[in-house]
Order: structure tokens, then sequence, then C-alpha cells
């Protein structure tokens, strides 16, 4: 939200999941299912239908997150994977702590190459949104890296996201709560983590990374097509646009209705097509999900929360200060 992309190597996928050889599908599975082990195997791909694809997936109990942290060689243009992990469980159980406790007891960071690093990729993937206390819990976690990084000398880039599918807690009818979960998400901003939603096509591509080999295409389909006729969202609260609108109009509640109905229904319900962009939203990255109704309000609905808030300089830009 509101950066530069992380330069990141784009990793190497299938081109056509759907239609792919079974049999090389096979073989390969065989071959990362003797080099994975233990949380760090992937999901089944009704994970990512339940819990990812499908829109009520907002509503399910369980939630799921996985970690890779990585970095590339500047010398041979190499990706290095330091850790790796998964979770699964209640969105009560404390899924988050897990994986911090999980990520302390690994000497990741000793690998780390002094002079050979200049990005440190962290990359989380939940299948809903953090709410508040979850937040603290990963706020306090980069705090602490970024500490420790700092004490063994890198003066290279950290870069964090945070990836989810799902909006958790963004609609809380208590007030207290739901502004809870905004502080919560507004604080991992300011300390300069990424925070991004999951459009249909990064799902999936999030399945082929897997290596998952889609079964049902005509279930994919249907909940693709059910993200693009999203139009009655459940969060209730202006987005950016709704916001911009308003702005350039008078206080006349006929004219407000015209946008946000008395029955609750969003501005998407005329379609997404109309939707006007963020200036700092590159526009490549929004045409590409336009037809997803539910990525569209709820990634609007994010930058409506995050707007304005003033994000902390990153491990390289205070190591240049210092510098200088």
């Amino acid at each position: 939200m509101g950066q530069q992309p992380s330069k990141k190597p784009t990793r190497t996928i299938p081109k056509n999941i759907m239609t792919e050889d079974p049999q090389d599908f096979q073989q390969r599975q065989r071959v990362v299912e003797t080099e994975v082990t233990g949380n760090c195997r992937p999901w089944s791909e009704h994970v990512y239908y339940k819990l990812f694809l499908d829109t009520e997936g907002r509503l399910a109990s369980l939630m799921v997150l996985k970690c890779e942290i990585t970095f590339v060689d500047v010398f041979t243009d190499v990706e290095h994977v330091l850790y790796r992990s998964r979770f699964i469980g209640g969105k009560a159980d404390g899924v988050t702590q897990l994986f911090v406790f999980d990520l302390m007891k690994v000497p990741w960071e000793e690998k780390i190459p002094k002079s050979q690093a200049i990005e440190l990729n962290v990359d989380i993937v939940m299948s809903s949104s953090p709410i508040y206390t979850c937040a603290e819990t990963l706020l306090n976690l980069i705090q602490l890296e970024k500490s420790y990084l700092k004490h063994r000398q890198f003066e290279g880039q950290l870069n964090v996201t945070i990836r989810f599918a799902h909006a958790l807690g963004w609609d809380a009818k208590d007030d207290e709560m739901r502004h809870k979960v905004h502080e919560g998400l507004r604080n991992l901003y300011r300390e300069g983590i990424n925070l991004e939603v999951m459009s249909a096509d990064v799902v999936l591509e999030e399945m082929r990374v897997d290596d998952i080999l889609i079964s049902d295409e005509e279930r994919v389909r249907h909940h693709i097509s059910a993200r693009s006729a999203w139009t009655i969202p459940p969060m209730n609260f202006k987005t950016y646009e709704s916001t911009k609108e308003s702005n350039l109009r008078d206080e006349d509640k006929t004219d407000t209705k015209s946008h946000t109905g008395e029955d609750g229904q969003s501005m998407f319900s005329a379609g997404s097509s109309g939707v006007e962009r963020p200036d700092h939203q590159p526009p490549e990255i929004m045409m590409s999900t336009m037809d997803d109704g539910y990525y569209v309000y709820t990634h609007s609905s994010l930058w409506a929360m995050l707007r304005g808030t003033k994000r902390t300089k990153s491990i390289l830009e205070e190591t240049i200060e210092c510098s200088t």
C-alpha cells in the first residue's frame, strides 16, 4: 500500500496450472515432499478454496498463516531461503503467536551474509487480516528484528509484507473493538510494513507456487465469478472513493443516498469498472484486478484506513543518514 514494489525476483511457476501434465506435476510433487518437512508442507487446494478464494471464507473460524524469509545474493542473483513455515488453527487460538515462537527458535539471522545481501524479504500470507492483538504481536516482532539486524550490522533494505485475503474485524459492531482493529493495521503500516489485499489472481499464483494441481476447475471459476459479482459488502465505512465523492458534493442527504444507499449497499453495486484509482496506486496493479469486486472494495477500504499515516524510515534510510 502506497510504496514501491519489492525488487524480489519472480518465482518460477507453471505458466498454466490448469493445462499442466498430471504426470509432470506428480513427479515434481514427490521431489517437493522429500525436501519439505513438518509445518512447511503446502496446504491442500481446499484450504485455498475455502479460506482464500471463497468470499464466505471471511466467516470461517479457521485461520492459516505462512511465512517465508529470503534474500538475494547480489553477486549471483540467486534467491536464498532463510526461513519457511506454515500454521493453521482457530482465529482465537493465537496462530500468530505460534508463528512468532517458532521463528524466535530458528537462528536464521546468522545465515544473512554481511556484504552479499542488500535486501531481506519477509513475506507473511494470512487468510484474514490481523486483529489488534495479532497486529501488536507482529509489530513487536518486526521492531525486535530491526534492532537485532542493526546489532548484527545489517545495512540493507528490510522488506516486510503482510498479505491477506479477507478483512477481519473491520466492521465489528463494537466501536472500541473496531477502532482497535483499525489502529493495529495503522501501527503496522506506520512501522513500514506493507499491507496488501490478495486478489483472486494472487491466490491462484500462490497455489501455483505450491505446485497445487487444480482438480475442480468449475469450483475455481465459481469462486472467481462470485468475487467479481460481489456487490453488497458487509463492511460499512467510507472508502477512498466515497470520501472523495462526498467532498465534491454538498451535504444533501438525498444525493448521499445515491452512493451509499439506505440499506447499506455499497458504491460497488453499480459495478467496479467506474472506481477511480488512488493517485499512489500503479495503474497496472489496479487494472489487472478491476473485475474482482471483492478485492476492489477491500483494497479501497484498507487504503481509507491508512491514508495520512506517516511511515517510519527503513534500516537502509537510517544507515544512509548516519553515514552522511
